[in-house]
Order: C-alpha cells, then sequence, then structure tokens
C-alpha cells in the first residue's frame, strides 16, 4: 500500500515538474534575437517611369552589405511583432538615354543649367541606419513572411556623374544649345549629394525560409515613399524613390 502510494506520488511530482518545465519553455521562447547578414541590389528610381528617361545602357549594383538584428515577440502560435536595427551601404552605378532632362551641370569654371539631351552617366549611393517595424505571419513550417514600416537615417550620400554625347538646351525647352562630346576629362559633371535627403520613410515586405533547426534564409523587398532628395531641390524635377531587394541568411536565438 505504502509503495502504490510512493508510486502515485513520484508520478504526480513528475508530471508537474513536466507541466512546469514546460510552462517555462513556453514563456522563454516568446523571445527571439535574430542577427542577420545580407547582399543588397537596386537604386534609386521614378516611379513609374518617366519619359525623359529613354532607356537604360548599363546598371551596377555598388556595395550591397546589410548587417541587422531583429528582436520578435511571439504574439500566438502563427503570429509574431518584430523591431530592430539594420545598417545598410548600397548604390547603384548607370548609363542612361535621356531626352529634355533637367540639369544642372559644372564643365570648367562653367555652370549651365537647363533641358539635356544625351547620355547621362551617374552613380548614386546611401548608407546609414534603418529601424523596421514588422509583424510576422507563419504561413508553414518553414515559411514565413513578414511586412510592415521602415525608417532610414542616411549618414553618408552621394549622387554625382557626368553628361555626354548630346546637348543642353540652356535654361528653356527651346533655349540656346550646347553641345557635348563624348566622355572625357573635359566632360560637364555633377554633384548633388548635398541636396539629398537624411531621412527616408518606406514599406517592406519579406519572405524567409528555415532550413535548419535556427537557420533561416530570407529575401526582402523595401520601397522607400520618400524622395531621395530634399524637398526644397527643383535641378531633378522628378522624384526618386530608393527600391532594393537583399537576400541573406538570419540565425535565430530563443531568449
Amino acid at each position: 500500500m505504502i509503495r502504490s502510494k510512493t508510486k502515485y506520488i513520484l508520478v504526480a511530482l513528475m508530471a508537474s515538474i513536466s507541466a512546469t518545465a514546460q510552462v517555462n519553455e513556453e514563456q522563454s521562447s516568446k523571445w527571439t534575437l535574430t542577427p542577420q547578414v545580407g547582399y543588397t541590389m537596386g537604386g534609386m528610381t521614378p516611379i513609374p517611369m518617366v519619359p525623359e528617361i529613354r532607356k537604360i545602357n548599363e546598371f551596377k549594383p555598388l556595395q550591397g552589405l546589410s548587417l541587422g538584428l531583429d528582436l520578435s515577440y511571439q504574439v500566438d502560435k502563427d503570429w509574431q511583432l518584430k523591431g530592430g536595427l539594420q545598417y545598410f551601404n548600397r548604390g547603384m552605378k548607370t548609363e542612361a538615354q535621356v531626352k529634355g532632362y533637367h540639369m544642372t551641370v559644372k564643365q570648367g569654371d562653367n555652370s549651365l543649367r537647363g533641358y539635356f539631351t544625351g547620355h547621362n552617366h551617374s552613380e548614386a549611393e546611401q548608407s546609414g541606419f534603418a529601424l523596421p517595424l514588422q509583424a510576422e505571419w507563419q504561413a508553414t513550417k518553414r515559411f514565413s513572411i513578414t511586412t510592415g514600416p521602415v525608417f532610414e537615417y542616411y549618414v553618408q550620400r552621394k549622387f554625382s556623374g557626368s553628361v555626354t554625347d548630346g546637348y543642353l538646351r540652356v535654361d528653356v525647352p527651346t533655349g540656346n544649345k550646347v553641345l557635348f562630346g563624348a566622355m572625357g576629362e573635359n566632360s560637364p559633371t555633377y554633384d548633388f549629394s548635398n541636396d539629398m535627403s537624411r531621412f527616408g520613410l518606406g514599406w517592406q515586405l519579406g519572405l524567409a525560409y528555415r532550413f535548419a533547426t535556427k537557420w533561416q534564409a530570407y529575401a526582402l523587398g523595401r520601397y522607400i515613399f520618400t524622395n531621395t532628395f530634399e524637398p526644397k531641390f527643383e535641378t531633378i524635377n522628378m522624384r526618386l524613390h530608393p527600391v532594393y531587394l537583399t537576400l541573406g541568411l538570419a540565425y535565430q536565438i530563443k531568449l
């Protein structure tokens, strides 16, 4: 009789310990820390494309490093809320055929403003930090989808280039024509780096695939609503939006 009671007590005690451990595990696993590393490609573009840009002859992504750290909270079995901090260094190099493209260029000591037709060579970069606020849906055991707003702060900015093989109508579309030749030391140049905005606000959408217990591969698309340039900047009379795709790996750490 004593042995039977002892047996029941031990079984009840083990069940209690197991339940307590399970509760503690569930409580401790609500928070997850996720370091990330990725490669970013994309550029700054008008949306929709404007008629002044007739053809893109060359496009090359620049830099591309992306490092991030997310903190997520498990709301229920299907949903998480995530916040984080990301460092990015991204850019592009392009050569486009344009017509009637509003520009200000420098050639020697002279500065010309007007409407350019010809080849526009540009190089643009942004590096800084992003603060995303995301909701994540666990679509299947391995796939999850994230979406939400993102705020960006740009530490370094660059937007410069040159124009060749064309002409510029001074001041107005029918103004005096100034001819420009092929690429060379005397090609007219421009640099609008100081006119770029320090801040950006946008939205991002991501897809992650869990290929191991703690490892994920992810793709993240980001579109910035705000203009690349300051509101007072009127030399380029169109809005340019940063649009980028990041591919990378993430490692999940339960807290």
